[in-house]
């Protein structure tokens, strides 16, 4: 079994070519809109954190995936469609939203 990347058909990696200080968050918003298309499609998404510390510890890795001498590697996530389907959300308490 694959432990790191559950034999998901596809892996997505968000690099960035110098590291600006919105780097982090532009790659985080992109991620999360990738992340919501994928759901209206069907699809499942998971976060693969590992890997980008895998990453930068082993310039290999980086090789691999087609990456440059100056990319860093920024977030990662899984794209295939998941082996369950929910019908209905967990039940939780009305989250505390004060308006200001």
């Amino acid at each position: 079994m694959d432990k790191l990347f559950f034999n998901a058909p596809a892996l997505i990696v968000i690099v960035s070519e110098e590291k600006s200080g919105f780097a982090d968050v532009n790659a985080g918003l992109a991620a999360s809109r990738m992340e919501l298309l994928a759901d209206t499609l069907g699809l499942g998404t998971c976060y693969i954190g590992f890997f980008k510390r895998a990453a930068d510890l082993n310039s290999e890795i980086k090789k691999l995936i087609g990456m440059k001498d100056n990319e860093e590697l920024i977030l990662s996530f899984v794209l295939g469609y998941p082996d369950v389907e929910y019908q209905r959300t967990v039940n939780r308490k009305p989250a505390d939203v004060r308006f200001v």
